[in-house]
């Protein structure tokens, strides 16, 4: 009986292999671009890469450019590249917020690429704390805790802010056996901004199911904000595990938000159906993004309520 399936599972491999047809890729390349990729950062050197789009059946490493003449302006004072490798020109310097930079490359055989961008602050953030949520009382049982600090905004200045919840969990060592610890993404966070405006508007995504939200701060009407965020998270019954909280704030530039946004719209899956996105770029001459962001992180502070039960109960 053995040999009988086996006899019957090399015929059909053998006639699935015959079945076998190679089709010639006859469709259009697509013109070819030179790609620029920048995201300044107040706090790290300036770094611009070029290299030229790559077809997608291609599975060769992408061909970077060494060759080109680039020139960088930072408030009207021209610079040159310090360092040139595997496409990345580097600048021995640090932009400090509110620079506005431009750079121009002349590469060989192409037109020129050029863009400009504002450099954005590094977010202020301030009073980062959590606590067990006194105002959604009827989720108690569900161990919903609150995570509020201070967002301070720049008047003169036109950002969008990328706020991010990240949940750490460790289980303390005891005898032989080491801590455990994980980072992830929070579910279940719902972001609430007093003095926002109207968060129907477009620029705020205010999602009730949501562990990020990325908003423009055209709709904040003063310089400081109150973020609360609630997270509800995974029930420990063991009583083994402490948990920590940690808000990451990215400052955006327009540019590098427009980008990001519509990066996010085109890899999204929802509707197959739908019409493709266009990725944002402001490369003149070529594709691509040059653009500013910063970003911070800091851990929150647990604070007690006063009416808290036995907070050993709570698994902080």
């Amino acid at each position: 009986m053995k040999n009988i399936f086996l006899s019957a599972g090399i015929i059909l491999l053998l006639m699935l292999e015959g079945c076998k047809k190679e089709i010639d890729f006859t469709g259009h390349e697509g013109e070819r671009h030179v790609v620029v990729m920048s995201q300044l950062d107040p706090d790290s050197n300036i770094c611009i890469n070029l290299a030229f789009t790559q077809f997608f059946l291609d599975n060769g490493p992408v061909q970077t450019i060494d060759n080109a003449d680039l020139h960088l302006w930072i408030n009207g004072t021209e610079y040159t590249p310090d360092a040139v490798s595997n496409g990345n020109y580097c600048f021995n310097m640090k932009p400090h917020a509110g620079d506005s930079i431009w750079f121009e490359a002349a590469i060989p055989g192409w037109n020129n690429v050029s863009a400009g961008t504002r450099v954005v602050s590094s977010p202020q953030m301030s009073n980062v704390r959590f606590s067990r949520s006194r105002e959604f009382a009827f989720v108690h049982m569900m161990d919903m805790y609150d995570i509020r600090f201070q967002l301070d905004d720049p008047v003169d200045e036109r950002e969008y802010y990328r706020i991010q919840l990240y949940e750490h969990i460790q289980c303390p060592a005891y005898d032989t056996v080491e801590a455990v610890d994980t980072i992830q993404t929070s579910m279940f966070a719902y972001l609430g901004l007093n003095e926002a405006g109207d968060t129907t508007s477009p620029g705020i995504n205010n999602a009730a199911m949501a562990s990020e939200v990325l908003l423009s701060d055209a709709y904040f009407n003063t310089p400081s904000k109150d973020v609360l965020l609630l997270t509800m998270p995974i029930v420990d019954t063991t009583g083994l595990l402490q948990r920590d909280y940690f808000v990451r704030v990215s400052t955006y530039s327009n540019e590098t938000a427009k980008y990001l946004s519509t990066v996010w719209s085109a890899s999204s899956m929802m509707a197959i159906f739908a019409e493709p996105v266009q990725v944002y770029s402001n490369i003149k001459g070529g594709i691509g993004i040059f653009g500013s962001s910063s970003k911070k992180m800091i851990k929150a502070t647990y604070i007690p309520i006063d009416d808290e039960d036995d907070e050993s109960t709570h698994n902080r």
